[in-house]
């Protein structure tokens, strides 16, 4: 029987993330762990399930253990299975965050012989789950990165290669949808300006708006003039 031991970290000033898993079997072990420039704390605690899960090679008996209920509870009261029933969506008129870790998720859960889930409480002492967050920290704070494609949804590799060129000055590392805000700490959304707000000199053709305190940020990249926008 094979232990899965995962945690993930997220600082939420930076937008950074961590994931990292604990592998054993028997007195064998394999450790992992992954930086995210740009992500957030589901996400890295779904990262460390799944790639754990994908990193054994053949269908085999798992007991994953993990702190975070976000991730095993979906799983136990059966959420996760009425979510692909509905195509992967929370519910017919919502969609479901983070659908892309979910369905990897599904995956290996059914590749799997079995997969018994363990909840951890996290910061107690436990070894494996000590050195699992220890890792994950390690990975925020870098100096090494991989992109969370799926973070930025549908816009994913696309939206990031069309500024490659750009000084790294202005490139969308400031803000992005899913952000938290500096003041509240609550997600930002990004909102598309109106042709009122476009004819002012200095505008910006998205704004990342806190569902909170209704804060605006902008990037740099999305900012255009009225001479522009009139052609």
């Amino acid at each position: 029987m094979l232990h899965l031991y995962t945690d993930g970290s997220f600082q939420p000033t930076t937008g950074r993330g961590g994931s990292a898993f604990v592998l054993r079997h028997g007195q064998h072990r394999r450790e992992f762990a992954v930086g995210f420039f740009r992500t957030n704390l589901l996400r890295t605690e779904l990262h460390a399930a799944v790639a754990g899960l994908e990193q054994i090679d053949k269908p085999a008996e798992v007991v994953l253990h993990a702190d975070a209920r976000a991730v095993l509870d979906p799983v136990q009261n059966g959420n996760l299975h009425r979510w692909r029933q509905l195509g992967w969506r929370r519910s017919v008129n919502k969609a479901l965050a983070e659908a892309d870790l979910w369905q990897r998720l599904a995956r290996q859960l059914d590749r799997h012989s079995q997969v018994h889930l363990r909840w951890v409480k996290a910061h107690t002492g436990h070894p494996e789950n000590e050195i699992c967050d220890r890792l994950a920290r390690l990975a925020v704070a870098g100096p090494h990165y991989q992109t969370d494609y799926g973070f930025y949804g549908d816009e994913g590799p696309d939206f990031l290669n069309a500024y490659a060129d750009l000084p790294e000055k202005v490139r969308p590392v400031g803000w992005q949808d899913g952000d938290p805000c500096r003041n509240c700490g609550t997600v930002v959304a990004r909102v598309a300006s109106t042709p009122k707000q476009l004819r002012k000199k200095r505008s910006f053709r998205w704004r990342y708006v806190c569902r909170g305190c209704g804060r605006s940020y902008t990037n740099l990249v999305d900012r255009v003039n009225s001479n522009e926008e009139q052609r």
